[in-house]
């Protein structure tokens, strides 16, 4: 399968030649005082729930099978697994209320969340975790696991539930390849791209590869995230790639 990706920065304005992303409804960005008192500013937003689904080869590959949610808690225990509605548009229980903070972070290559969530997350792919990080030093030396290359691994899906600006809940999906795991380049081996930590949560680099994210801090209004599916294939890069250099 031919993979093509774009990856930049953009300021003020969408610089693409081709037509705007369907960009999500307005996520609400989680302001941290004592970064701001630093003459700083992080991009912290509230994720509720993160609900897998896979696609579904017994129908000729037209559809999407069950999909487990998983919600995410500052301490969300080892079985949680709330019964949602079978289809790619499940919405998670109505009275969950409590999210976790994750930080948007390009400097980060893979991204980070509680060990609970990791080993649902992994178990949901039918493995096993395979070692545990160091949460002390966040040392990468290898996946945390590795995914089997069952069915259309390609084609899995990941919906991601955010606390909007307007206190409404705003869903996401995004591709499981380029967010959860990715082919290593040399054995084309399918390995996580997410690690357990005990400290602060991460979206690093694999979330703006599966997302457009659009950063927003208007002078006159809340700051808040908007994202759009960023799919990997020829068409897709050529509707949204950039001009041409100037000579």
């Amino acid at each position: 399968m031919l993979r093509l990706s774009i990856r930049f920065l953009a300021f003020t304005r969408w610089p693409c030649v081709g037509a705007m992303p369907e960009f999500s409804p307005k996520i609400k960005v989680v302001q941290d005082p004592q970064a701001i008192l630093a003459n700083g500013r992080t991009w912290d937003v509230t994720c509720t729930g993160i609900e897998l689904i896979d696609k579904d080869t017994s129908l000729g590959g037209l559809g999407y099978a069950a999909a487990k949610f998983i919600p995410l808690t500052p301490a969300a225990p080892p079985s949680a697994d709330p019964k949602v509605s079978q289809n790619s548009n499940a919405h998670p229980p109505r009275d969950l209320k409590e999210g976790l903070r994750i930080l948007l972070d390009t400097g980060s290559s893979v991204s980070w969340l509680p060990p609970d969530i990791i080993r649902q997350i992994a178990a949901h792919y039918g493995v096993d975790l395979t070692r545990h990080m160091d949460q002390s030093t966040r040392s990468v030396t290898g996946p945390e696991f590795v995914v089997p290359k069952k069915g259309q691994t390609s084609l899995h899906k990941v919906a991601l539930y955010f606390e909007g600006l307007d206190a409404n809940t705003v869903r996401v999906e995004v591709f499981a390849d380029q967010f959860i795991y990715g082919a290593h380049p040399k054995t084309g081996a399918l390995e996580g791209l997410m690690f357990s930590t005990e400290k602060r949560c991460v979206f690093g680099l694999n979330w703006f590869h599966a997302n457009w994210v659009k950063m927003c801090a208007p002078k006159d209004e809340k700051p808040y995230v908007q994202l759009a599916l960023q799919e990997h294939v020829p068409a897709m890069v050529i509707k949204h790639q950039l001009p041409p250099k100037e000579k």
